[in-house]
């Protein structure tokens, strides 16, 4: 039943990205579409209307005897046979074709002749097609009258070819005849009466034969001529570029279907439940701020603010059952703006009153500096959590390793001894009131060794006691292991994914790992969301 029950999930989810095909990839469908109008105007605009008619020619085959197969002795016999008079072959001989094309005025390329035998073989039908219906029964007159002189020349001429055939076998009785009478005589003709039975009856077939050619020769007639208003019109027709539309939408769905198939980017939230069992907490739109290096404190009534504002909303509902203090923001690869969410989110919780620390601990590719348009100070994350290493070697090992007695912070870590000033030199103004930046710092040779360093812990928790929220800006999950590193200081974390950039593939394979860390997967913001404004009220 469960196995059933994906079947039918998995079909609807491919059905629903069919369902939006038109609304992401209309210019596929659209570009094919203008292509064939235009192939098939051009078509139209250069081809030319032709008209076809026919007249028909009565044709009687000759009915041949056995002269046709005979063999006789005489290397004479079969010449006449060699061309089988074949009907369509000598309506579009070159002959017939030049008769045509004298007929209809034309020169013979402009002229098409062609002809179809009847089924019991008694006429040819000639057609003939050409630019005007005049010309055309013009041409197909003409080539059926060429086509009756050539027939019966033809046929005159296998009649003519048999008086060979004729005289031979006249000679053979002759001398059959002497033969036959100077045996006589001596009583003995039974040989030569023989063969000169079996030459009458060669004779008597090569006669009838003779008869048939020229009965059919004088058969041959035009029993219907063809007319101007019988004519067809051909060639260009307007059903070609209705023809040629359809198959462009055709073309263009297939295309989108091929590319919808392959492509394997989430194009919308609704397509996030495909990748795992994850909520979409938030959908941003681009940035309407104009400016990489802007907040939505330079517009708070923006669109973009307002959507800011909605995933702030949705992190406190979260946070009634479990205090959520840290939260961690990453992507699965970079580009898809998890510095971007970082910041804005950032932004949110300062400008809602609540005093909130942003963490640049992307220590290989640090944006954060440049979106508050900061001079990243010499002695950053990096370096802060590097001189802890190196002064605090003797202290306990670990956040966690702490003596009975020691203060705890709210989360269970020890507070451990590190001086106001020290933190506070560390942080740097954002302009954003009540929202302060620790910038990342030197980019050290091993940044994953550092954030799961102890230093970087204690370093936190002096972090969380000046400020009520900590979000922690980390390099993307499929990239390197920093932001699985991070899952154990931070309370939750959030997955940014881009909109018509982030793959299927990748966001579960990002998700997967988040999962296998130490805090709980919040949920997913969707980037770039190209939703209508009129969904967002």
């Amino acid at each position: 039943m469960n196995e059933m029950s994906s079947q039918v999930g998995s079909s609807g989810l491919s059905f629903r990205r069919l369902a939006v095909i038109g609304k992401r990839q209309w210019w596929v469908v659209i570009g094919c579409i203008v292509l064939a109008a235009a192939g098939s105007a051009a078509y139209y605009k250069t081809s030319n209307v032709t008209y076809t008619v026919a007249a028909t020619v009565t044709v009687t085959p000759p009915s041949l005897g056995s002269s046709a197969s005979a063999t006789p002795t005489s290397s004479t016999g079969n010449a006449l046979f060699q061309g089988d008079l074949d009907p369509a072959a000598e309506v579009t001989s070159p002959a017939v074709v030049a008769a045509a094309a004298k007929g209809a005025h034309l020169p013979k390329g402009a002229v098409k002749i062609g002809a179809a035998l009847s089924a019991d073989q008694t006429t040819v039908s000639v057609s003939a097609t050409a630019p005007s219906a005049a010309e055309a029964a013009g041409a197909a007159n003409a080539a059926a009258n060429a086509f009756v002189k050539q027939r019966i020349t033809d046929l005159n001429a296998s009649a003519k070819a048999l008086d060979p055939r004729i005289r031979y076998l006249s000679a053979q009785i002759y001398a059959l005849n002497a033969t036959i009478h100077r045996a006589g005589r001596n009583g003995n003709v039974g040989g030569a009466a023989t063969q000169r039975t079996v030459f009458n009856g060669l004779l008597s077939n090569a006669y009838a034969d003779q008869q048939a050619f020229i009965g059919a020769a004088n058969s041959v007639a035009v029993s219907s001529h063809a007319s101007a208003y019988a004519a067809t019109p051909g060639g260009r027709s307007k059903r070609t570029v209705a023809v040629a539309l359809v198959a462009g939408l055709l073309a263009g769905l297939g295309i989108a279907l091929a590319r919808e198939q392959f492509d394997d980017k989430l194009r919308s939230s609704s397509e996030v439940p495909e990748i795992g069992p994850v909520d979409v907490l938030a959908e941003l739109p681009r940035s309407d701020l104009g400016s990489k290096s802007a907040t939505i404190g330079d517009k708070p009534f923006g669109e973009l603010a307002e959507a800011v504002r909605d995933l702030r909303t949705a992190l406190r509902f979260l946070s009634v059952k479990r205090p959520i203090r840290t939260i961690l923001v990453t992507s699965a690869r970079s580009g898809e703006g998890k510095s971007f969410v970082a910041a804005n989110l950032a932004a949110a919780w300062a400008i809602s009153g609540v005093k909130t620390i942003l963490v640049s601990s992307d220590l290989r590719r640090p944006s954060l500096e440049r979106v508050f348009k900061v001079e990243a100070p010499r002695r950053g994350l990096s370096e802060a959590i590097i001189d802890a290493a190196l002064s605090g070697h003797d202290r306990p090992a670990g956040p966690w390793a702490y003596t009975e007695g020691e203060d705890e912070s709210d989360d269970g870590r020890p507070a451990e001894e590190i001086a106001d000033s020290e933190v506070d030199a560390l942080l740097v103004s954002t302009g954003v009131e009540g929202l302060s930046l620790l910038p990342s710092g030197p980019t050290p040779p091993n940044p994953a060794e550092l954030l799961g360093s102890p230093e970087f812990g204690k370093l936190l928790v002096a972090l969380r006691e000046r400020a009520e929220v900590v979000v922690l800006d980390s390099p993307p999950v499929l990239a390197v292991t920093d932001a699985l590193v991070l899952t154990a200081q931070a309370d939750g974390v959030l997955l940014v994914v881009a909109e018509n950039r982030t793959s299927r593939s990748a966001a579960q394979r990002a998700l997967r790992q988040m999962e296998s860390g130490l805090a709980p997967v919040l949920g997913v913001v969707v980037n770039r969301s190209s939703r209508p404004d009129s969904e967002r009220y």
